[in-house]
This record gives structure tokens, sequence and C-alpha cells, in this order.
């Protein structure tokens, strides 16, 4: 199951792996779930047990509102650090964002460890709904 094993579920301790690939990962986390809903056609939503309605609610109500809130403040930073690189690199040298010398960073890694465990509880309904996990 791909929210178990993404970061949405899994521990990342600060400095650890990157920020902008961590929200990489929890961004694909709308494909694979587009996907899957797809795949499984209308049937998916019908009866008390469907999963596609809390796949929806997932996304919806946790993945999306952590992503726009996260994107946006780390790509403000992004942009900021490539603009200040741009004024002393060669033409056609990237610049290079060392995540470490965001400001926000910590604060961030705090968030995704609430936004974790709150998107843990889901996955558990969706395991116990897909017969993956008894209760």
């Amino acid at each position: 199951m791909e929210y178990a094993t993404r970061i949405s579920t899994q521990k990342l301790e600060p400095g650890q792996g990157s920020i902008r690939e961590a929200l990489t990962s929890l961004n694909k986390l709308f494909d694979i779930t587009h996907t899957v809903l797809k795949e499984q056609g209308p049937g998916v939503a019908e009866g008390p047990d469907s999963i596609g309605p809390l796949a929806i609610r997932i996304l919806n109500d946790g993945v999306r509102p952590f992503l726009v809130t996260w994107h946006t403040k780390l790509g403000v930073f992004e942009t900021a650090q490539a603009r200040e690189q741009q004024e002393t690199l060669a033409p056609g040298i990237a610049p290079v964002i060392d995540e470490s010398l965001w400001l926000e960073a910590g604060a961030f890694y705090e968030a995704l460890d609430v936004f974790r465990l709150d998107l843990r509880r889901y996955v558990e309904a969706l395991e116990l709904l897909a017969g993956l996990r008894s209760e």
C-alpha cells in the first residue's frame, strides 16, 4: 500500500532526507490515488465499506492542505535563494538550494510529524477496508 510506505506515514527526522523530495513524495499520492480510483471504477464508491470516499477525503482534507502550505513556503525560500545565487553564478550554471538554510525547516518537520500521525489513522482505516489488517 503506497500510503503506508511513503513519507506520509514514516517518521522523517530534521536533516534527514530532502524536504523537497518529501513534498514530492506526498504529491505523488494524488497520482497514485487517482489511478487506483479510476482503475477500480465507480463501484469503489458504493456501499458503507467502500474505499473511494475515504481515499478522496484523505487527499482533500489531509494531503492537499499540507502540500499547499508547505509547497508555497518552501517555494518562496527556493526562489529567493536561486535569485540570490544568480547574481554571482556564471550564465548557464544552476543554483543549488541548501535546505539547511531554510528558517522554517524545523517547523516543517514538526508539522510533517503531526500530519503523519493524523494520516496514519486514515491509512489504518483504508487497510481495514481493503482487508489488509484486522482490528
